[in-house]
């Protein structure tokens, strides 16, 4: 294939050592060829010149747009009301009023139907480790969760986990997520 005369790049002309068919000049590898333009075997003639003055203006550039994303980020998190709620603290009598509000609404979400009234007449119990007990459901405070272990006695318990979230400055229980257990009949060794 003969290149015509205003070809493009990638294309040059061979001169001497670059000849693509190994020859020393072109004139020796093209004898009888009207042109001497043969494909560049050098890439580094292909690619532009980057100085090292454009280079650094490209690299600080990137730089101030990264850290201006980081910056916006950051400011919009910060201004985020989710954020202050996290740090407020949970007290026994805020998780055990979320909690009697959650079983009111939802009776059907724990097995036996635990009665809220009878729950709201027992006091919260402190525990070991800063848990508190209301009845069978244990109240994380510090990490903001709760949890109750019911029918341990039948052959088919729950244990169930959950957690407070506080909304428009009131705690809410969030619905369990639940594991059920079967016990094997008679006794394990």
């Amino acid at each position: 294939m003969k290149p015509g005369p205003n070809q493009a790049l990638p294309f040059r002309q061979a001169q001497g050592p670059e000849c693509t068919a190994g020859q020393r000049t072109a004139p020796d590898c093209h004898a009888g060829c009207s042109s001497h333009l043969r494909p560049c075997s050098h890439r580094a003639s292909l690619l532009p010149s980057l100085s090292l003055r454009a280079f650094a203006r490209s690299t600080v550039r990137a730089t101030l747009i990264f850290l201006s994303i980081f910056a916006a980020a950051y400011i919009c998190s910060a201004a985020d009301p989710t954020v202050e709620t996290r740090g407020r603290q949970l007290t026994a009598e805020q998780a055990k009023d979320a909690l009697l509000r959650f079983i009111r609404a939802n009776r059907a979400t724990f097995i036996g139907n635990p009665d809220p009234d009878k729950l709201a007449a027992i006091p919260v119990k402190p525990g070991t480790d800063g848990y508190f007990w209301l009845g069978a459901f244990r109240l994380d405070l510090s990490n903001h969760k709760y949890s109750a272990d019911i029918g341990f006695e039948g052959p088919e318990p729950y244990h169930y986990y959950g957690s407070f979230v506080e909304r428009d400055g009131t705690w809410t229980a969030e619905p369990p997520s639940f594991q059920r257990f079967h016990r094997l009949p008679g006794k394990l060794k």
